[in-house]
């Protein structure tokens, strides 16, 4: 019995199927390359959401941890005869002595600004600035350190008060 199609026609067919073949596997291959694409942009975009969330809770701490700071310190200041100046004194010696204790750094991290720009900060960054300078210079680095260190915020409040003073009308 003879065949009704033809062997040209037979590798027609086949040659077709192949073809078609292999362009289905190119397909599902770049199907697969556009899901893998879109699965990577999703983990990229959810660790940006995180990274901004994260972000926006250090502001969230800052502000509640400085203001606590502050509130204290006004309470302080209007329930005990204590003059500013020592109330002053007393929070840059805290900050000191926190500092000292190991207590600061990891409230520094947690808090970030709102730790760091009260005067428990200047008293953090004396007590860090001496403790470095004593490390390497040894005794004398007690009466040099916290000049150094401290020597930043210091030229700050002055240049900036001083500034102040220029742009604000005396009352007195």
């Amino acid at each position: 019995m003879q065949n009704p199609i033809g062997e040209a026609d037979l590798e027609w067919i086949l040659h077709r199927n192949c073809e078609g073949t292999e362009q289905l596997r190119d397909n599902l291959d770049s199907q697969y390359e556009i899901q893998k694409n879109a699965d990577t942009h999703k983990k990229e975009m959810q660790a940006s959401i995180a990274e901004f969330q994260e972000g926006r809770m250090d502001y969230f701490n800052a502000f509640w941890v400085g203001g606590l700071i502050c509130a204290l310190v006004q309470i302080l200041m209007e329930k005990t005869k204590l003059m500013p100046g020592r109330i002053m004194v007393l929070l840059v010696c805290s900050g000191a002595v926190l500092s000292f204790l190991g207590i600061y750094e990891p409230f520094k991290e947690f808090a970030g600004a709102g730790a760091s720009v009260p005067l428990l900060g200047f008293g953090h960054v004396l007590m860090k600035g001496v403790k470095e300078a004593v490390d390497q210079s040894g005794f004398m680095g007690v009466f040099e350190g916290g000049f150094r260190d401290g020597a930043i915020g210091c030229s700050a409040a002055l240049v900036f008060g001083l500034i102040a003073a220029f742009v604000s009308k005396n009352k007195i």
